[in-house]
């Protein structure tokens, strides 16, 4: 394909560098229409003409009657999903009784006798055929010249190695403005909003430093370094799957007014304008694989998980699809009517919020990173910030133009993943999903690294401060390993029934006995001493738990003995005067069993709050 220089819509164009060249295609040529039916064979003499708005077949100076109307094909669109043919569509124009009725029909129904009923359905009983479909529709190809202009729903990255989204197309280079190929993301509800915006090379650096002096500063180091790298590594969703590498999700887990909602719709900024709406958890696990399919090679932010109210089932059947790359669907000719054959899977990144999440599932922690929320508030830079995200939508484009500027970026991409990951195995090595996990923080060092690089290609930042950064960086993952590690290996059971005891309060599924906020759920204990002391029956405390962890599929490693050993001694039991662990507690007539807790220490430890 020829390209020629030409200006930006926006009169941007120049204010790029020589590197960042706006160019435009040369108009295609239109194509022959062919013959789009099958059925009997046409005599070679055959020809169609129009008179008095009727259509008619000659055939060796024969005139028969084909229809009281006739049809024009004024445009064809091929819909196409990673460069496979979804369907094509025909914009028709019916002339009847000197009316022009719009048809909008797909060309299987345009190949079948579902054309008349289409035909019936816009024009009404009064279009008339006299002769035969297949007559009426090659006289509608042979007096046609349609273009045929292609329509995709895939964002990201295409067969040849660009970047494609909605008014841009990325390339080696430069930006093609608008691109030769539409990308059409309306069938989603969120996915429609992404949009990102051609870089103005003189906004580009005080944006860059703004990111620096703001956005970096909203929280510590530890959770806004690995956050943008996230944000960054998104777009390269597509090439991860290339590398044969698996996605990771992201969750920013914290307590209520952390500021985590703000930060995710602070992230997702940087690939669209979503009006601070996000996609809720609460959404059916199908409405948010089919909008993620549409997030192909960008950041989707999922906001508000809690266990209470969120099915753990569906979190984790959605992580480990989008990880995965499970259930991509393959479309059916029909899909305008959102007909498909698979489920679909989140073809981009997930960045998701919540004050509690999945901790004790290994398919979960091993496909995550959980990046703790303090509710520390930078006022003054999220101010800033949030004056100046719509212009966030010009970084992702600006990175990936340097990076494909460059020959050997997707070999050097993947060369800097595995040099990370082997460096971080051999703090994991041990544990179960130790390759993930090191992948994981690997994938996301070289996002990070990415976006410091091109800080310093723009001049945003000098050498001196591009590497104490990156040693920052390098320092904070280690500690999130370290951390990482420490869970998956202490696996503490007071924690886990803690965590379980304090998500099935909430959930309203266990109570205790006199406990005025507690009306439903299984009795598992009661208050004593003027609601100063709680009593938790073990076997029905443990039964509890257990049914906690069984709904995530993971079984505790802990018996009912090894937890009460657990909790005497972190001196959380209140032994009785002779030393005795358990109590004995009246309850419906009955003398049972009991383990005694202070309330105070008790709802603390449950996360619970009057």
């Amino acid at each position: 394909m020829q390209q020629t220089v030409v200006k930006n819509p926006n009169n941007d164009a120049d204010n790029l560098k020589d590197s960042a060249t706006v160019v435009a295609p040369d108009d295609p040529p239109r194509p022959d229409m062919g013959q789009l039916t099958e059925g009997e064979n046409q005599p070679i003499d055959a020809s169609y003409e129009v008179r008095d708005g009727y259509l008619y077949k000659m055939v060796s100076g024969k005139m028969d009657r084909v229809a009281n109307f006739f049809m024009i094909i004024v445009s064809q669109h091929k819909w196409i999903d990673e460069s496979r043919i979804v369907s094509r569509h025909f914009q028709i124009e019916l002339h009847l009784d000197g009316k022009i009725i719009p048809l909008a029909i797909t060309a299987e129904d345009f190949t079948t006798r579902r054309l008349m009923d289409r035909i019936v359905e816009q024009a009404g009983s009064s279009a008339i055929i006299y002769g035969s479909l297949n007559d009426l529709r090659i006289a509608a190809q042979e007096m046609s010249s349609a273009p045929v202009k292609t329509v995709t729903t895939s964002m990201g990255f295409d067969e040849q190695g660009n970047y494609l989204a909605p008014g841009m197309r990325i390339l080696k280079s430069g930006f093609e403005l608008p691109p030769q190929i539409q990308v059409d993301l309306s069938r989603g509800n969120f996915a429609k909003r992404l949009c990102l915006m051609f870089p103005d090379q003189n906004q580009l650096k005080p944006l860059l430093e703004h990111l620096h002096n703001d956005f970096l500063k909203l929280k510590e180091p530890q959770v806004m370094y690995p956050l943008m790298g996230h944000i960054i590594l998104a777009a390269l969703s597509s090439q991860i799957q290339r590398a044969g590498k698996q996605k990771p999700a992201m969750h920013l887990q914290g307590p209520s007014g952390s500021g985590k909602t703000f930060l995710g719709n602070l992230a997702s900024s940087f690939y669209g304008t979503f009006d601070d709406r996000p996609i809720a958890w609460t959404s059916t696990a199908n409405a948010i694989e089919s909008e993620g399919f549409l997030f192909r090679d960008a950041l989707m932010f999922i906001d508000d998980f809690k266990t209470a109210i969120v099915n753990p089932q569906k979190v984790i059947r959605i992580i480990q699809n989008a990880a995965d790359s499970q259930g991509r669907a393959r479309l059916l000719p029909g899909w305008n009517n959102h007909t498909n054959t698979a489920m679909r899977s989140i073809r981009g990144m997930i960045l998701s919020t919540g004050e509690d999440f999945i901790t004790n599932q290994e398919s979960i922690t091993g496909r995550t990173l959980l990046l703790r929320v303090e509710t520390d508030q930078n006022v003054t830079a999220g101010r800033n910030c949030w004056a100046r995200r719509e212009q966030y939508q010009m970084i992702i484009p600006a990175i990936l133009q340097w990076l494909l500027a460059q020959d050997d970026w997707f070999p050097t991409f993947i060369e800097r993943v595995e040099q990370r990951s082997d460096l971080l195995r051999a703090a994991v090595g041990g544990l179960s999903n130790g390759m993930r996990i090191a992948n994981n923080w690997a994938l996301n060092g070289v996002g990070f690294q990415f976006f410091i690089q091109f800080s310093k290609h723009t001049g945003a930042i000098d050498d001196r401060q591009t590497q104490e950064i990156l040693d920052e960086y390098d320092q904070i993952i280690s500690q999130h390993i370290a951390s990482h590690a420490d869970r998956l290996m202490l696996q503490d059971p007071v924690e886990m029934s803690f965590q379980a005891l304090g998500q099935k309060f909430a959930a309203g599924t266990v109570r205790i006995d006199g406990w005025s906020n507690q009306r439903a759920g299984q009795t598992i204990g009661k208050l004593r001493d003027n609601g100063q002391i709680v009593c938790l029956f073990p076997d029905l405390t443990m039964q509890a738990i257990r049914h906690h962890f069984s709904l995530l599929g993971y079984r505790p490693n802990f018996t009912k003995e090894t937890l009460r050993d657990a909790l005497v001694r972190q001196n959380l039991l209140i032994l009785s005067g002779n030393g005795r662990i358990t109590h004995q507690v009246r309850m419906a007539g009955n003398r049972l069993q009991a383990w005694q807790f202070d309330i105070n220490e008790f709802k603390a430890r449950c996360g619970m709050i009057d």
